[in-house]
């Protein structure tokens, strides 16, 4: 079906469509941006529409899915996101303490050279995709549970999750070094 089918088909149904996005998308405000990158999906993937009677139901999948997106994001971000998650990270790397060093140097194979090359080097997430010879999901998820392992090794050795918050590290002295941070620091 050619893009002028499906945008005929959203101007038609525009009023249907919007409120089956009022319904399914996670919040109101979500909405009109489920419609609208809904419209945009389909109007990139409108040669697979292969019949135009079907286009209201087709439309609706489409707008459930985006409904289905939006509402991850929304989850990701109430959780802190990989946009948090790179934060911490960069915050890690600003002044890492001798223990996450360490910690880091401990973890899995492809976890601590997922961390060396782009959390610690000056490789983009593609670059290391590349060079690892994975796609770049693939790459996104190594560093993402690599960064969780060395929270969770931070947090079980120095009781703090962030390398940041060690930068007085007392961790070779036998203290933990969130025994000498202020406790709303």
């Amino acid at each position: 079906m050619s893009r002028g089918a499906v945008l005929h088909a959203l101007r038609e149904h525009r009023r249907d469509l919007a409120v089956y996005a009022r319904r399914v998308a996670p919040s109101l405000e979500d909405a009109d941006d489920v419609l609208q990158a809904a419209a945009v999906r389909a109007l990139e993937r409108a040669a697979s529409l292969r019949d135009p009677s079907r286009a209201l139901p087709w439309l609706r999948r489409i707008i459930a899915r985006c409904a289905a997106d939006a509402g991850r994001a929304r989850q990701r971000a109430s959780r802190g996101g990989e946009a948090a998650a790179e934060e911490v990270a960069a915050e890690e790397v600003a002044s890492p303490c001798a223990c996450s060093l360490e910690l880091l140097r401990a973890l899995p194979g492809p976890y601590r050279v997922a961390l060396e090359r782009v959390a610690l080097g000056d490789a983009t997430l593609d670059a290391f995709a590349a060079e690892a010879g994975i796609t770049k999901g693939n790459a996104s998820v190594r560093l993402l549970r690599a960064r969780r392992a060395l929270r969770r090794n931070l947090a079980a050795r120095c009781g703090v999750t962030s390398a940041r918050r060690c930068s007085a590290c007392s961790c070779a002295t036998g203290e933990r070094c969130a025994d000498a941070l202020p406790p709303n620091r």
